[in-house]
């Protein structure tokens, strides 16, 4: 069922007029911890948010997988401008979402760095004043 224009929520207006920052940000001010998985799932309908492409920071951690290019680089452009941030959460909140990675949960990484990939699950939150963006790493998954 398509929803009619004076039935949606700010942030679908807008990724219907296909300013997707915009929709984000918004749905983040809205709803504030925000997973990836949330966010695959009701970006979905306004653009491609599923695909090859990891997310990955330091080596081998990664917040995302399974991802579109189009996807990753919306969001790592919002977290580097400094407009979102990221913050760890528990996976428990991703399996809520009904979406998490198989890879074993990052907690405390060793000096040198994971020997094999781990999972930070992160929640997206809308920026405040002193907050810095993150570190933008998308990869194709091999």
């Amino acid at each position: 069922m398509v929803k009619t224009s004076n039935l949606l929520l700010p942030w679908e207006k807008l990724a219907q007029e296909g300013k997707l920052a915009e929709a984000v940000i918004e749905y983040v001010k809205g709803y504030d911890y925000v997973s990836l998985a949330e966010l695959t799932r009701n970006l979905q309908p306004y653009m491609e948010t599923k695909g090859d492409f990891i997310w990955r920071i330091d080596g081998n951690v990664l917040l995302w997988a399974n991802a579109s290019f189009e996807f990753l680089d919306l969001i790592t452009s919002l977290v580097d401008s400094g407009q979102l941030y990221l913050e760890p959460c528990p996976p428990l909140v991703y399996f809520i979402d009904g979406l998490a990675l198989t890879f074993p949960v990052a907690k405390k990484p060793p000096a040198k760095g994971y020997k094999t990939p781990h999972w930070l699950p992160v929640c997206l939150r809308v920026a405040g004043k002193n907050v810095k963006g993150g570190q933008k790493s998308c990869q194709k998954a091999s």
